[in-house]
This record gives structure tokens, C-alpha cells and sequence, in this order.
């Protein structure tokens, strides 16, 4: 894509661009967007590297979006297994104490459904 950016090219030893790829990979950035961003890190431009990161996108979602949901999933994550470990626990109580009912049984995916669509919308 065309840009009215000027061009910097350097020569750098190996494990320096090893580095750089490893961090532009993790970070999904292209390998101008990572250098600008290590650029701007190192002067100090934090609104430059905020455009970036804002600007970025991976298969049409911005990297916060992207960022936001895996939040979100990390989230949803510890109350599934919240609810799992609920579930396994009253699962596990004598029979004569309580007995899971099959209402329980089938409510449980149902609940999970809803917690996944309530934080996800």
C-alpha cells in the first residue's frame, strides 16, 4: 500500500531481526507498524504508538477490540469453571442429601449459553 511516510532501511545483525520478527509476530503488527512502534517507544511519541495500536486491525477487528475480548474470554473462562466446579460439587453429595435432578443437569448448558451470549453481546 502506497504511503507518504519516508523509508528507513538498516542492516542489522541476525539475532536483532530474529528478535524484531518474534515481536512483530506477537504483537500482529506488520514488520513497518512494529518498527515505527519500537521507534516511537524509544523517543517517547506515546500517542504515536496509541494510533497504531488503535489503527491495527486483524481480520477486520481493531487489536483493542481484539485485546477487550480476550479479556472477556479469560473471563468467561473462570466462571465456566466456576459453574463446573459448582456443578461437580453438588453432583457429588450423598444421594439422601441431594441428588442432582435432571432439571440441573440440563440447565447447566443452558446457563452457560446464556452467560457466553450475555457477555459477548
Amino acid at each position: 500500500m502506497p504511503t507518504e511516510n519516508p523509508k528507513i532501511s538498516l542492516y542489522v545483525p541476525q539475532h536483532i531481526y530474529d528478535r524484531f520478527i518474534e515481536y512483530k509476530d506477537q504483537s500482529g503488527l506488520s514488520m513497518s507498524q512494529a518498527g515505527t512502534v519500537l521507534l516511537a517507544e524509544y523517543f517517547g511519541l506515546e500517542e504515536t504508538i496509541k494510533d497504531i495500536r488503535e489503527g491495527v486491525t486483524i481480520g477486520g477487528v481493531t487489536l483493542n477490540r481484539v485485546e477487550k475480548i480476550e479479556s472477556e474470554i479469560k473471563e468467561l473462562k473462570e466462571q465456566i469453571n466456576g459453574l463446573v466446579n459448582q456443578y461437580k460439587t453438588n453432583s457429588k453429595l450423598p444421594n439422601e442429601t441431594k441428588e442432582p435432578s435432571s432439571s440441573l443437569q440440563g440447565e447447566l448448558p443452558f446457563t452457560l449459553v446464556k452467560l457466553l451470549l450475555k457477555k459477548l453481546v
